[in-house]
């Protein structure tokens, strides 16, 4: 899987001479050196992509989104949007226009072929799971690409997040300060890292205050609704329930919310529920929601500004921009007094 970066450290010249010589550039380089170029990155079965030679040639002025699961929904989806707006208002600003990807990822060599040659200047990846192979797929064709929520190695590729360990660190010293001593967590779907980030976090923190979780308290795998309510409803019919619950993100702990009431189990007084992400609706619930406030305009927003400085230059040092998180404290948690 070579990259650009590869071929000029082959040939020991720069990544800008790489790319003049394969897009085609008027700019003068040599023979010999247009030869020896041309004839490592067709060793190296590296190929230059439409968006490169836009680099050289001219641009599109066009950014592609790809989300790792794409679903009708998405247009809906409180994650999705938050992010997008921000994506949005500085794409808007710099004078681009955005591509939405509706076509699902099936794999590198499946899918990553029909992003060689597609109309845009470079990439936005939107939560890439665990395992998958959007990220090195997409680089094997030198596509400018930035990565949002989910850590990556890659040389040559940006990424933006929230940090999820400190989030949860916020929401169990929380609840400790609240002397809750019963605390469950609901995990998501375990496809992303940010799950296992909040849920490790939120974990080892209990346990180094002296309060492990139990067993029976660590319960979830799905972000679902009818899932999540199932597993909130067990979790308050144990003999000793919890008298407080972490939620992997917002909308799960509005269904733990809406159980609760259900079983006529009064939020704060009985139960203390924290979210997590901030979403519009967790200040609008009844009681508002405690949450973990991820700042998603400004992470998107702050992904289209590395990609754009990606595709104006390729040489570029990659950065990892982990925005600091805060925990709103609302009307879903109070001091634990039975």
């Amino acid at each position: 899987m070579a990259t650009i970066r590869d071929v000029a450290k082959e040939c020991g010249v720069s990544v800008t001479t790489v790319s003049f010589v394969l897009n085609n550039s008027p700019r003068p380089v040599s023979v010999e050196t247009r030869r020896r170029v041309t004839e490592v990155a067709r060793r190296m079965n590296y190929h230059p992509n439409a968006m490169a030679r836009g680099l050289v040639q001219r641009k599109m002025n066009s950014l592609g989104v790809l989300f790792a699961q794409v679903e009708a929904s998405i247009v809906t989806n409180n994650y999705a949007t938050g992010i997008l707006a921000g994506v949005f208002a500085e794409a808007v600003s710099r004078g681009y226009d955005i591509h939405l990807y509706t076509r699902p990822w099936e794999s590198a060599e499946l899918s990553a072929p029909r992003f060689r040659n597609n109309q845009t200047d470079g990439t936005l990846i939107i939560v890439p799971g665990i395992g998958s192979d959007m990220v090195p797929g997409l680089r094997q064709f030198g596509v400018p690409m930035v990565v949002v929520s989910s850590p990556t190695a890659i040389d040559g590729v940006s990424y933006v997040d929230i940090d999820n360990v400190q989030g949860a660190r916020l929401v169990a010293n929380h609840f400790l300060s609240l002397g809750h001593t019963r605390i469950a967590h609901v995990m998501g779907t375990p496809i992303q890292h940010a799950v296992f980030e909040r849920r490790d976090a939120f974990v080892a923190t209990l346990e180094r205050s002296g309060y492990p979780i139990r067993p029976e308290y660590l319960v979830g795998d799905s972000f679902g609704r009818a899932e999540t309510e199932r597993t909130a409803r067990m979790l308050l019919s144990l003999p000793e329930p919890p008298t407080a619950i972490f939620a992997t993100n917002d909308d799960m702990a509005l269904h733990v919310l809406r159980v609760a009431q259900e079983m006529g189990i009064a939020v704060p007084q009985e139960l203390s529920i924290v979210g997590f992400d901030d979403y519009p609706v967790a200040q609008n619930s009844n009681p508002p929601l405690t949450t973990v406030h991820h700042p998603l305009n400004d992470i998107g927003r702050k992904a289209t500004q590395l990609l754009l400085a990606r595709i104006e230059d390729e040489e570029v040092e990659d950065e990892r921009c982990i925005f600091t998180p805060k925990l709103m404290v609302r009307g879903t948690t109070a001091p634990w007094t039975a």
